[in-house]
């Protein structure tokens, strides 16, 4: 028997349903933003490399997508480390 199979009758016993080729929940607990994904549903990306698309009431449909640039990765590692060192700093100091 293979992995998926095995997978796929653990999970069926223990009451999970499959809904998507990968993805298995409980009644009623699937994930919504998924399922509206592959059901062609308007959603918003924000951040890196985040994609969205709204659907206008005349059907214009408008998709979005920001890339990464490198000005952009810059700050936000620059950010991290500043926010890690900043963490370690008040531990020490609550010492």
């Amino acid at each position: 028997m293979g992995y998926f199979r095995a997978g796929h009758q653990l999970l069926s016993a223990a009451g999970y349903q499959q809904y998507e080729t990968s993805a298995y929940a409980k009644p009623g607990f699937q994930c919504q933003h998924n399922l509206n994904y592959w059901r062609f549903g308007d959603y918003l990306g924000i951040g890196c490399g985040a994609h969205g698309k709204i659907t206008f009431p005349d059907g214009r449909i408008l998709r979005t997508a920001k890339t990464a640039t490198r000005a952009g990765i810059w700050k936000a590692v620059t950010l991290s480390v500043s926010m890690m060192w900043k963490k370690r700093i008040n531990r020490l100091s609550s010492l």
